[in-house]
């Protein structure tokens, strides 16, 4: 106690003095540092030590309460967390100590941790499917409930485990806006004011990247969460390094002649039609037609069609409560019920049309001859190998079909799951013919022929080697 007294009593004196009153707000705001860092650090030794653990023991005993899966997704990396600020603690604590009452040397301190921040950025990735993981164990398990009561009760645990789950996702921005007041309040002439700049730059840099990453794992996961919803012949695959989300929502469209009502999606580079149908026993129905009774069963969204938003018009008719998008021959109508959702949905899709064309003007035209994964030609159903038969009657040229589905796959592979391709096709020829599907490839520069079987299964992509030697 006499220790604690004589150091408050060394900050009062400094603090009155002439210095001290002018760097009074600089060292309540370096004392801030350690005591948010102190609360921060204590909280993930909380989380670690009195819940992490005493899961993980009980994952080793018959009555586990949860899978080591869940304890993973809920915890992700934040042991690693812990290290870098308890390490950064302990350098605070002892910086305090020898340098004050002499402030300057604290943005060196902060220039060494600011790049083992960078490893947040896993932690920040994970914490959304973190909180759901904890969220859906609470209310769908009660057997981890009951033990989370007792291990509260038995150990006097005060909160909640997710006020602590979250701590490290708002710790980094924290960082930076300590920072900035540490700037505005040290003197431009004080040694550590260029280092200071320095330092707020780093933890902007690590924030930016931080939230950066997070934006794109949430788009991916996005991505993934739309791919499974629809119902498709072949496999929908929208998760690309430079695909986005924009928007999605239920739409009264025009497609090959037909009213249909679906989920339209926008992407940064197209936009993919679906049409809702109502499933019942193995029978699809028309959601939206009308019917004298309204029949049980599960919705689901079967695709349509990928539209790339290249060469995309878009014709807006002021006095209609509808407008189109249209690319060569394609057009498709969108109705609406009112003049705000018509204008919210155009404005939706002008602006992503008209950003992927700005981006388009800055970059170099990607011609056939440079990719190294390209389809020339595809043709399904009996093909004649080994014969001077020219009958065609049972084949049909697939190659703009093979095209569109690349292209909605992500432009630089071609997956198609295992059955017959008759339906993918439209097929219509002879039903006991022997189909096999031919795709001719440019490969890296070099032409190559493959051959499937009807039913078979594959991925073709840039790696691919012939199947038929």
């Amino acid at each position: 106690m006499a220790k604690r007294s004589q150091f408050r009593q060394t900050v009062k004196d400094y603090a009155d003095s002439e210095p001290g009153r002018i760097g009074y707000t600089r060292i309540k705001i370096l004392f801030e540092f350690l005591s948010t860092e102190q609360s921060y650090v204590k909280g993930l030794n909380t989380a670690i030590e009195e819940w992490l653990r005493p899961l993980k023991a009980n994952l080793e005993t018959k009555n586990a309460v949860c899978t080591k899966k869940e304890v993973n997704k809920i915890f992700g990396s934040i042991e690693v967390v812990r290290n870098i600020n308890a390490e950064f603690l302990a350098r605070i604590t002892y910086w305090l100590k020898v340098k004050f009452p002499h402030t300057a040397g604290f943005a060196d301190l902060l220039l060494t941790i600011a790049p083992a921040l960078n490893l947040y950025v896993d932690y920040v990735n994970n914490y959304d499917e973190a909180r759901d993981t904890f969220e859906k164990l609470k209310e769908n398990n009660s057997d981890f409930v009951n033990w989370m009561n007792n291990r509260k009760s038995q150990s006097g645990l005060v909160g909640d485990l997710s006020n602590l789950l979250i701590t490290p996702v708002q710790r980094v921005p924290r960082y930076e806006l300590l920072i900035r007041e540490l700037i505005k309040h040290t003197s431009e002439k004080h040694m550590d004011y260029p280092l200071l700049n320095k330092a707020k730059e780093e933890f902007v840099q690590v924030n930016k990247k931080v939230n950066a990453k997070k934006r794109e794992q949430e788009t991916r996961q996005k991505l993934v969460q739309i791919e499974r919803s629809i119902v498709s012949a072949a496999p929908l695959i929208l998760v690309a390094p430079h695909r986005m989300y924009i928007k999605d929502g239920l739409l009264k469209f025009t497609f090959k002649n037909e009213t249909l009502t679906g989920i339209v999606y926008i992407l940064n580079d197209c936009i993919v039609l679906t049409q809702a149908v109502l499933k019942i026993k193995d029978k699809t129905v028309n959601l939206f037609k009308k019917t004298e009774t309204s029949p049980q069963g599960t919705t689901e969204n079967h695709y349509l069609e990928t539209v790339s938003l290249k060469d995309l018009e878009i014709l807006y008719d002021p006095n209609q409560l509808q407008f189109s998008l249209q690319q060569g021959e394609s057009k498709y109508d969108f109705l609406f019920d009112t003049e705000d959702n018509k204008r919210e949905w155009y404005t939706s899709f002008k602006e992503a049309i008209d950003a992927y064309a700005l981006t388009a003007l800055f970059e170099v035209a990607f011609s056939k001859e440079d990719k190294n994964f390209y389809v020339i030609s595809a043709i399904y159903g009996k093909l004649r190998t080994g014969t001077t038969s020219t009958d065609k009657s049972d084949q049909i040229d697939v190659t703009s079909n093979i095209l569109k589905i690349i292209e909605q796959q992500g432009g630089n592979q071609l997956i198609l799951n295992s059955g017959s391709k008759s339906k993918l096709f439209n097929y219509t020829g002879a039903k006991k013919v022997k189909k096999q599907l031919k795709i001719t490839c440019s490969i890296k520069q070099q032409v190559k022929e493959f051959i499937f079987q009807d039913t078979e299964g594959f991925v073709l992509n840039a790696d691919s080697e012939p199947n038929n030697k």
